[in-house]
């Protein structure tokens, strides 16, 4: 049974290091990390996305773990005095790394341990499950801006083309029908 939870914590352990590792791997990326749109004119009205471009440094400086991700006490038997409060990926990084080193501690308990060191053991693997949470809520700001801006722009382009039909549309019933002249790049102006 203890080789069992021990190797769950590694196993979630491992994974929370490649995490910090990819978020690390993003240090000198610019990130578009929101975007505006704006309406121009040019032979027919368009939807542009213009993206925020935010540094790797800002992201990560600016990122507090969700709300969520609340860490359970830990029984502090080895005297580690491991600090579970995590406000930042220092914090989190930090923490995760410091969760499975004394994890394995615990093994000198041998094959047979009293169940509260299970009991125990859980709660180490729940809070690097916690940690894993938050960690991928931070990885995921890191998605490429051209996978995000490949996503909106389906949309975009649906939107782009109701727009075009509309402006003909109305450019057909201003024209046509009423025989009256718009200024160029004006619509829905009506000259008395």
């Amino acid at each position: 049974c203890m080789d069992i939870i021990q190797s769950k914590i590694a196993a979630i352990a491992a994974v929370n290091k490649e995490i910090i590792a990819r978020i690390g791997g993003h240090q000198n990326t610019d990130i578009v990390s929101d975007y505006s749109y704006s309406v121009q004119y040019d032979a027919g009205y368009k939807i542009k996305p213009i993206g925020t471009i935010i540094n790797f440094q800002t992201i990560v400086r600016n990122w507090k773990p969700p709300a969520s991700c609340v860490l359970q006490p830990i029984k502090d038997t080895f005297n580690d005095k491991i600090d579970i409060k995590i406000r930042n990926f220092h914090d989190v990084a930090e923490l995760s790394g410091q969760l499975a080193e004394v994890a394995i501690k615990y093994d000198l308990f041998g094959d047979n341990p009293r169940p509260s060191i299970f009991d125990i053991l859980e709660v180490f693997k729940s809070n690097l499950e916690t940690l894993q949470v938050a960690l991928g809520d931070l990885e995921q700001r890191f998605q490429p801006a051209a996978s995000r801006e490949e996503q909106l722009q389906g949309s975009l382009d649906e939107v782009n083309l109701l727009l075009e039909a509309a402006t003909h549309k109305l450019t057909l019933f201003v024209n046509e029908e009423h025989d009256i002249k718009m200024p160029e790049g004006v619509i829905g102006h009506v000259a008395p």
